[in-house]
This record gives C-alpha cells, sequence and structure tokens, in this order.
C-alpha cells in the first residue's frame, strides 16, 4: 500500500481502531495501520506486505497513530517504511507494538508533541513505554528521523473541505453534511466538488503530495494464474 494519506478524526465517533490491518497514507493522527482485535490471541496471518511512502496527520485526541496487536506467528515480512507518522497538535503515541517479530522499519519520519515517551513496545504487563532512541534500538529501524514537517495546510480535512465550499457548522455536522451531500449524486448527475479526484486533489495540495506516478510502483508479485472461460449462449 503506497502513497496513501489519513488525516484528522477530531470527533469522539465510535470506531475500533484496532479492525483493520494498515491503512497507510498521509498519517496524521489517524491509526494508519493496526492489526488484530481487542481480546484476540491472534490475528490473521499477514505475509509479504509493505505500507510506503504515506503520510499520517492527526488519528484524533488519545489515540495511537499506529498499532500491531498480534502472536508473533502472525507477522512475516511486513515491512513499513518511507512514511511521514506525524501527531503536530494532539499528544498521542505514535506506535503500539506487542511483538516486532516479522516486521522492518526503515526510513520512517515520526513527530508527536506528546511529552512522554511516544513508542509502546512489548504485550501485557511486559510492555513499556520507550523513547524515540529506544525505539530504533528495539526495532532496529534503519535511517529513521524524529522531525516535525511543515505542510502546505497541514489543517486539510473533510470538515475543512466543506467550509471551503462554503458549508458551515460544527465538524460533526460538517463530517455528516459531507456523506449526505455525496449520497446526492446519481449517474449522469456527478457534482464534481464531491468527487473522489478532487477531494484527492485537495488534500495532496494540502500536504504537499504529488500523484504517484503508475511507472514508479513495484512490481506485483503474485503466483501462477491460469485463466478459466466459460461461455454462454
Amino acid at each position: 500500500m503506497q502513497g496513501n494519506y489519513e488525516t484528522h478524526d477530531d470527533s469522539n465517533r465510535p470506531r475500533d481502531v484496532t479492525a483493520e490491518y494498515s491503512r497507510p497514507g498521509i498519517h496524521s493522527e489517524a491509526t494508519p495501520w493496526a492489526s488484530g482485535t481487542p481480546g484476540a490471541a491472534c490475528c490473521s496471518k499477514r505475509t509479504s506486505s509493505t505500507i510506503a511512502g504515506g503520510i499520517t496527520s492527526e488519528a484524533g485526541n488519545r489515540r495511537s497513530v499506529g498499532r500491531i496487536r498480534s502472536a508473533t506467528t502472525c507477522t512475516e515480512n511486513i515491512r513499513i517504511y518511507d512514511n511521514e507518522f506525524q501527531c503536530q497538535i494532539y499528544p498521542n503515541t505514535l506506535a503500539i507494538v506487542e511483538h516486532l517479530e516479522g516486521l522492518t522499519f526503515e526510513r520512517n519520519t515520526w513527530f508527536t508533541i506528546a511529552q512522554a515517551k511516544p513508542f509502546r513496545v512489548g504485550a501485557g504487563e511486559n510492555q513499556r513505554e520507550v523513547s524515540f532512541e529506544q525505539w530504533v534500538a528495539a526495532s532496529g529501524e534503519k535511517d529513521a528521523e524524529f522531525q516535525k514537517i511543515d505542510y502546505p495546510d497541514s489543517g486539510s480535512s473533510i470538515e475543512n473541505y466543506l467550509r471551503k465550499l462554503g458549508y458551515r457548522g460544527t465538524d460533526e455536522e460538517l463530517y455528516a453534511r459531507f456523506f449526505a451531500e455525496a449520497r446526492k449524486m446519481r449517474r449522469g448527475a456527478w457534482r464534481t466538488e464531491f468527487t473522489t479526484r478532487e477531494i484527492n486533489e485537495y488534500f495532496r495540495a494540502g500536504f504537499g503530495m504529488g500523484r504517484l506516478p503508475l511507472d514508479k510502483l513495484p512490481p506485483v508479485e503474485c503466483g501462477t494464474f491460469e485463466p478459466t472461460f466459460s461461455y454462454r449462449r
């Protein structure tokens, strides 16, 4: 998963931040990558996956940007590299990783305004808070940086996108209004400002992201594919 963006969730909308394995991108306080579910001994096995070239900015208050909850046998050859994990508004934990086996971290740029140690490593009673330097030592992450990145508009969000279009209301009202307006579209009656293209361009501009060139994407590795055909008269 490459070149994605995930940003603000300032509200108290209920959501399970450990329900998905990976949600990479511009990670700005949004819990972009998570594995396992609360109370589960082990998630389904994840192998040969990458989370790369994304930005995460502001996941909401008192949340972690990334979390992996799994047994040691659940991850294999998972690479998390060249991402920007930034908590410039909320003092959030940057990563909670119960087991580091099978995970490779490389060249990520981390930042949080939290005063405490921003990483947590280990499971259960053995989990401990660690500093950035201790994280690098424990995870073996190469060329990691702890640095605040200045974006053109780090406040980019769905709510502020609607304000740009002239809508007014609280964040909660605007968040709900966005989906209400988007659902009004029908085939042949598209509203350009609510199409994926326009919204993506808004977020790309706010975080200085260009389009990911298709010729720069890594090759997809898969097994032998033998197509079968059936015909109906």
